[in-house]
């Protein structure tokens, strides 16, 4: 175990580690967006739950509303009333009308509205009909809606394999994929993203933002021009076996979006990923960017994508560092399933990919969308707590139970906006993400990420993720203590790095395992809560003071089961939590303030050495301390 220099040890109890958060944003058109309440709804929009609802919180962005290639080529099946458009109704003229007079409904109350353009996947078999998109090419399109068709043959806007055949891919039914390269294809993309704006979306969210590994002449094209690019013509040879690469037919070009090749996999197939990355960008980027914010300056953007529990072969994961969501505005990632498993040590939470969210994001909002309708208040607070914009798909508002804890909890950041907005990360250890380990073929570096993260998340300690290719000297030093798993496959610029921080009295402790982690970081002078481990604990500095957040995670399972919907939530209350942090400025006021308990109060504390103490009489789900200064 290493030992604390004096001047660590006179860095431990000065003042707590405030990291900046970007204030503002210089790829958008307004850098100072931002957003704190957020609200979706896949379907019941025209039910009056609904436009209650948005009377009741008043969110800053509602998520309402399909458009796009699955939209068009399946909304004149009876079926697409039912998962997964839940439209209005069917058929493609009445759909949209009725989207839009949603749309005028939620500008009539000064909101803002963002919609679904799911534009890779669409329907190949489901719902009763054979062949849902080559049926609609032939029976359903609609000439005075979308123009005329860009290519006579279907075939020619989709993904295709070695053999000229639209791919296949299954996911509860059986799709195709619109190829982002295939000119006929960007084409109709362009007519139908112009349908969603003058429908009234004020943003777009694209989703199902995959590449399925497509050899169409336009991506052989795409892939050799990025191979000489990046190689000369001896090194494509010595590399990759390519003699002559201008006549060579690429039988798998393996960039597929997401994915993470297996380690042994080729070298060809590695440098397909990062091609596949950007490429899918370059392209999204022409669309949405490029023709989206011509028709409409100021249109919101983002992707919905898939974190699970940080996955490492997510749909970014090879997106180049500098491109990472350059342009757009919001992110949605899906994660942290539920419901709990409390015996078996899992919390259903996503804590700690909603940290690596919002560091990879440059703190622009986003949401994580947990497939799960019973802990609403949970999801929410988790969401607020760690720097999100709530939730994603699960506020029940058709269900009355729901209906009051979203509002209670939506209102509740409303009108404590001061504390949600401006704020920077409180925190004193950083825990590097090895994105470089991934890349070198190292993707088990990510697990031992997960693994420590998880331990940190438990044990209460303030922590924050931080990317290992984005690491400098000065951010480092901004924390007592950085964990780097993963730190042998760095490479010799990020090592330097860390070696300079260490060099400045940073602990770095590297490629160690969480319980490892644990134990060194008992001995250290850090902020820290007395609770069980189902408690989380973020912190934040604004402009109105310190706040640390509580996010209570235990529940009544047995009492659970017996319920539906949000009613089987059951919170069990975190009781007498003893807090003790490091602030050498004494503070003026302690207020305890909760939406569970619609009020606050004044807390007792006392202050000595640089030391803050204080008690927590209970927490529900969460609460926060305003710490005044």
């Amino acid at each position: 175990m290493l030992s604390l220099s004096r001047r660590q040890l006179l860095a431990a109890t000065s003042s707590p580690l405030v990291l900046k958060a970007a204030g503002t944003h210089a790829d958008l058109p307004d850098p100072n967006f931002d957003l704190r309440t957020f609200f979706v709804s896949w379907g019941d929009t025209t039910k009056p739950q609904f436009t209650r609802f948005l009377d009741e919180v008043k969110p800053d962005l509602v998520l309402a509303g399909f458009y796009g290639p699955m939209f068009h080529g399946y909304a004149d099946n009876p079926a697409s009333t039912g998962y997964m458009m839940r439209l209005p109704v069917p058929g493609q003229r009445e759909a949209l009308a009725a989207q839009r007079e949603v749309n005028n409904q939620i500008h009539a109350r000064g909101l803002k509205v963002m919609a679904h353009f799911q534009m890779i996947n669409v329907i190949q078999k489901g719902g009763g009909r054979e062949d849902n998109f080559a049926e609609f090419w032939d029976k359903y399109w609609i000439d005075e809606i979308l123009g005329p068709k860009p290519h006579p043959d279907w075939r020619e806007l989709m993904q295709r394999d070695a053999a000229g055949d639209p791919i296949i891919r299954k996911h509860y039914v059986d799709y195709h994929g619109f190829c982002l390269n295939s000119p006929p294809a960007m084409q109709l993309l362009r007519r139908m993203l112009d349908i969603a704006l003058d429908a009234g979306a004020d943003g777009i969210m694209s989703n199902y933002n995959y590449r399925w590994g497509c050899v169409c002449r336009h991506c052989q094209d795409d892939f050799k021009k990025y191979l000489r690019a990046k190689f000369s013509l001896p090194q494509i040879k010595a590399r990759f076996g390519i003699s002559d690469l201008a006549a060579h037919k690429f039988e798998k070009i393996a960039g597929e979006i997401p994915g993470v090749p297996k380690p042994d996999a080729p070298p060809l197939d590695w440098e397909a990923m990062h091609w596949g990355a950007q490429n899918f960008k370059q392209r999204w980027d022409e669309l949405l960017i490029g023709h989206g914010r011509k028709r409409k300056p100021g249109l919101i953007l983002g992707q919905w994508n898939h974190l699970g529990d940080v996955n490492a072969g997510e749909e970014r994961a090879f997106t180049p560092i500098d491109q990472f969501g350059k342009g757009e505005n919001f992110f949605w990632y899906s994660g942290g399933y539920g419901p709990t498993k409390l015996a078996e040590h899992k919390a259903g939470d996503a804590w700690l990919s909603c940290l690596w969210v919002r560091k990879m994001t440059g703190w622009k909002p986003f949401v994580m969308g947990k497939y799960e309708n019973i802990r609403m208040r949970n999801t929410l607070a988790e969401g607020y707590a760690t720097g999100s914009s709530g939730m994603g798909l699960q506020i029940q508002f058709m269900d009355p139970v729901g209906f009051e804890a979203a509002s209670r909890y939506l209102r509740f950041v409303r009108e404590h906006h001061d504390l949600y907005s401006n704020r920077q990360v409180w925190a004193e250890v950083g825990l590097v993400y090895p994105r470089e380990a991934v890349w070198n073929k190292h993707a088990e570096a990510v697990d031992a990420f997960r693994a420590i993260g998880r331990a940190l998340t438990d044990d209460h300690l303030l922590f924050d993720v931080i990317w290992d290719q984005k690491m400098t000297i000065d951010r480092l030093t901004r924390y007592s203590v950085v964990i780097a798993p993963g730190a042998e496959w760095l490479n010799e610029k990020q090592r330097a790095v860390l070696s300079a921080a260490e060099s400045k009295s940073v602990i770095v402790l590297r490629g160690i395992d969480a319980k490892a982690v644990i134990a060194d970081l008992s001995h250290r002078t850090l902020s820290r809560a007395s609770a069980p481990w189902t408690l989380r604990v973020a912190g934040y500095n604004t402009r109105a003071g310190y706040v640390l957040h509580f996010v209570n995670y235990n529940r009544d399972e047995q009492e659970g089961a017996k319920k539906k919907g949000p009613a089987a939530e059951c919170p069990i209350p975190c009781e007498d939590i003893n807090v003790n942090v490091r602030m050498p400025e004494k503070p003026k006021q302690l207020r305890l303030l909760s939406p569970d308990a619609n009020s606050h109060q004044d807390l007792q504390w006392s202050h000595a050495t640089g030391r803050l103490l204080f008690r927590i009489p209970k927490v529900e789900v969460y609460s926060l301390i305003h710490i005044v200064t």
